[in-house]
C-alpha cells in the first residue's frame, strides 16, 4: 500500500470522528457529547420603582411612608403616575384584599379579615378611632362597627359575626353618614361629599374578656368596616 493510499484513509477516518462529534454520537462510555455550554435562563426583571410626586391628600404622619407597598400581584412600574395617584378610590380598590366577607352567604368558622390592614394603617391618621377629626373638608375615615357581649367564643359565634357585618357592610348606610359628617362640619361648610367604594377594609372576630388592671373586659363578637369618605366644597 502507498504511503498516498495511507494517508488518505487517515483523513477519512479522522472527518468521520469529527462529524460523529459534531453530532452527539455517544462515546465508549455511553455518554452524549455537548456541543456547546447551556446558557443560563434569565430572569424576568422586577418592575423599577420610580419617583413619583406624592399625592396632596396622602395623610402627613401616617405609618405607611410614600411610595407605599406594591400591592400583591401588581404589574409595572411602582407607584403608579397621574391619574391613578390623584385617586383615593383607586388605593381604596387596589389595597383591598380578596377574602371572602363574613355575612349571609359565607358564615365564619373563625378569626379572619377583609381587605388590607397595612391599608388601614397607612391612613391612621385620619382614622376617627385613633385620632381626633379636624373640623374641615377633606378626606378621612368612615369607621363603622357593630359588636355584641357573648358568654364565650365557644363555639365560634359564626352567624352572629355575619349578621353584625351585614349591617357595617352597607354602602347604603355609609354613605348617609358620609353624608352627614361633612354637612356637620362646624367651622368649615363641606356641602358636597363622595364615599369610595369598595370599602378600604372589614374585619370581624370573637374577642376574649382579660382583666385590665381591677376591671374585666368582656367577651364580643365585633364586625368592624373602614370607608374612605370625602368633604369639599365649590
Amino acid at each position: 500500500m502507498t504511503i498516498r493510499r495511507v494517508t488518505g484513509l487517515i483523513t477519512t477516518f479522522s472527518a468521520c470522528l469529527c462529524l460523529a462529534a459534531c453530532q452527539g454520537v455517544p462515546d465508549g462510555g455511553g455518554k452524549e457529547r455537548k456541543i456547546e455550554e447551556e446558557k443560563p435562563v434569565e430572569q424576568p426583571k422586577e418592575p423599577e420603582e420610580r419617583k413619583v410626586a406624592k399625592p396632596d391628600w396622602w395623610p402627613e404622619g401616617s405609618s405607611i411612608k410614600w411610595p407605599p407597598p406594591k400591592p400583591v400581584g401588581w404589574k409595572g412600574p411602582w407607584p403608579p403616575g397621574p391619574p391613578d395617584k390623584d385617586d383615593p378610590g383607586w388605593w381604596a380598590k387596589h389595597y383591598r384584599g380578596d377574602g371572602k366577607r363574613a355575612g349571609k352567604g359565607n358564615i365564619p368558622t373563625k378569626d379572619d379579615d377583609l381587605g388590607s390592614i397595612p391599608f388601614a394603617q397607612g391612613f391612621d391618621a385620619l382614622n376617627s378611632v385613633l385620632f381626633p377629626r379636624k373640623d374641615d373638608c377633606g378626606i378621612f375615615f368612615l369607621h363603622r362597627y357593630e359588636l355584641r357581649t357573648i358568654q364565650s367564643c365557644r363555639p365560634y359565634p359564626g352567624k352572629l359575626i355575619s349578621q353584625l357585618c351585614d349591617k357595617v357592610v352597607d354602602a347604603k348606610a355609609a354613605e348617609a353618614e358620609c353624608r352627614r359628617e361633612c354637612a356637620g362640619r362646624p367651622r368649615t361648610k363641606c356641602e358636597k361629599h363622595r364615599l369610595y367604594t369598595p370599602e378600604a377594609y372589614v374585619g370581624w372576630g370573637c374577642d376574649v374578656g382579660r382583666p385590665v388592671g381591677n376591671f374585666p373586659t368582656p367577651t364580643t363578637a365585633v364586625c368592624a368596616a373602614d370607608y374612605l369618605c370625602e368633604c369639599w366644597s365649590n
